[in-house]
């Protein structure tokens, strides 16, 4: 599983990268989470505003920053 956080960089990335690594450990999931603060790459993605997250691909959030229980329904297909 592949978590990318569009955000530009800085201390704000960093705490949503921190915090998404613990609800994916206390999920029990094993996940490549990247923080991706280019331009084209918000484009390519379908980011209108940051931040915003994708999980495989698909955006969960796209201008908040998700609760622990969006994340968690996410990586368990119940959302999005």
């Amino acid at each position: 599983m592949k978590v990318t956080i569009y955000n530009p960089p800085g201390f704000q990335s960093e705490i949503l990268r921190d915090n998404t690594i613990k609800v994916l450990s206390e999920l029990g999931v094993s996940a490549q989470v990247e923080i991706d603060s280019d331009e084209f790459s918000y484009a390519r993605a379908g980011v209108m505003f940051t931040p915003a997250i994708s999980i495989d691909g698909t955006l969960i959030s796209n201008g908040w920053v998700p609760e622990a229980a969006d994340v968690a329904q996410a990586v368990n297909g119940f959302r999005y």
